[in-house]
């Protein structure tokens, strides 16, 4: 008996590692993809803020802004839903990816009638109207595409989904740095993004064909308000970090009427947004095999502990080494008129380590099936992070406002570490009991 319990002991710890090895092989490939979107987008940023100056950056990233805003309301949480339903078998991630597809081609048009009004009633002005309008397209191509993408890391086949947004970020970089040379200006940089995130979204139904099966007619398979509503509890945690940090600069942009001053603040906005969606890549990876291991508590636990010290040191690593490099870099790569913009990066960036932590929190929860009150407590954080985000630059402008995120992501991540700590009952084995 002792004998074959350590013959089981020793096939428990082959599979752990072998589990988490692939965990981490998947996380590379992640980390992978959103490198070379956020790299490409870095340089993009760049780029408008030689050649387009400080006014045409402040207008650059209100329309990204307003823009990524509607990004989780297009996803509404299926790409989480793709990634658990392939991650269980290919024909169920088919399904959800259709279902998805769907989904975002019919909310298409209000959204971008929504992006275009709004745009209309802060800004007034047609070339950035227009912008947000190419821009708006180009995201729903965008979020497709990453709906196609979600099946390929359901299936842990994440190699793929590096090279596709290495290719679309490569063309979209030459691309817009093309048009702003040739003078197209903003508007130039907009047809870049349109023309780009179509091809990504065409490669994507290709790959997919390929290694899937086909998928089916797009606008077929119906879904129903119950459908909508579980979506959109299954949002990942990055979009809502996101969310908070572009409503932040949206409110910003408008009180301080755009031009120079949003323009500097522009930089640690996008700063602080590439390095959180850097490092939260790995919740694409870590979702699949928690949801896989949810049964089994010692593997869980396991791979949750280790994914919160490694995300935790990464997170405080990068945070410390931007204090020390960001002046440098802002010299070397934008030029010393930029200087002014380096007080509010170096203090908004603190907000990483605490939304890393809140997004890992997410994520287990998602994995553990209580994704209702995972939703509504990340929503509660952009709801109180944004007003709180005004009042404080009504008062004590944007030195005050930096720290506003990393004080609301640290309060929340200890209510949402409470909440997973609440959920023992499901990780020792039963995932039948699902919560809301």
């Amino acid at each position: 008996m002792n004998q074959k319990a350590g013959i089981d002991l020793l096939f428990f710890f082959a599979a752990s590692e072998g589990m988490l090895a692939r965990v981490s092989e998947n996380s590379v490939f992640i980390t992978v993809e959103k490198g070379a979107h956020l790299l490409g987008g870095m340089l993009l940023l760049v780029g408008v803020a030689r050649l387009l100056g400080e006014s045409g950056l402040a207008d650059y990233a209100f329309v990204i802004g307003l823009t990524a805003f509607f990004v989780p309301i297009l996803d509404a949480g299926t790409n989480n839903r793709i990634i658990k339903a392939a991650a269980s078998s290919p024909a169920e991630g088919r399904v959800a990816c259709l279902e998805a597809l769907s989904f975002k081609l019919v909310l298409a048009l209000p959204a971008l009638a929504v992006m275009v009004g709004v745009a209309l009633a802060i800004v007034a002005r047609a070339d950035v109207t227009l912008a947000v309008l190419l821009v708006g397209v180009s995201t729903v191509s965008l979020s497709m595409g990453d709906g196609l993408n979600a099946l390929f890391k359901g299936l842990q086949r994440s190699g793929t989904c590096a090279l596709l947004m290495m290719g679309l970020n490569v063309l979209l970089l030459a691309g817009g740095i093309g048009a702003m040379i040739a003078g197209w200006g903003l508007i130039g940089v907009a047809i870049c993004y349109l023309v780009c995130r179509a091809g990504y979204l065409a490669a994507g139904f290709v790959l997919v064909r390929r290694t899937a099966g086909e998928l089916g007619p797009v606008l077929l398979t119906g879904f129903n308000r119950h459908r909508i509503v579980d979506g959109l509890k299954h949002l990942p945690a990055v979009y809502y970090l996101i969310n908070l940090l572009s409503l932040n600069y949206v409110a910003i942009y408008h009180q301080t009427g755009g031009g120079a001053e949003a323009g500097f603040l522009a930089v640690g906005y996008r700063l602080a947004a590439a390095l959180l969606i850097l490092i939260g890549a790995s919740y694409e990876a870590v979702l699949p095999a928690l949801s896989t291991r949810l049964t089994d508590r010692q593997a869980f636990m396991k791979l949750v502990v280790r994914s919160a010290v490694t995300l935790t040191g990464i997170a405080i690593a990068v945070t410390l080494s931007v204090q020390l490099m960001l002046g440098p870099a802002v010299t070397w790569l934008l030029g010393r008129a930029w200087l002014p913009a380096l007080p509010f990066a170096m203090q908004l960036v603190w907000c990483v380590p605490p939304f890393v932590l809140c997004g890992l929190a997410h994520t287990v929860l998602l994995a553990a099936h209580d994704q209702g009150r995972a939703a509504g407590w990340m929503a509660v954080l952009v709801v109180i992070g944004a007003v709180a985000s005004v009042f404080a630059y009504q008062y004590h402008g944007p030195v005050l406002t930096a720290f506003v995120p990393a004080i609301a992501g640290s309060v929340m991540g200890v209510v949402l570490w409470w909440l997973v700590g609440s959920r023992k009952e499901v990780i020792h084995g039963s995932a039948a009991g699902q919560g809301s």
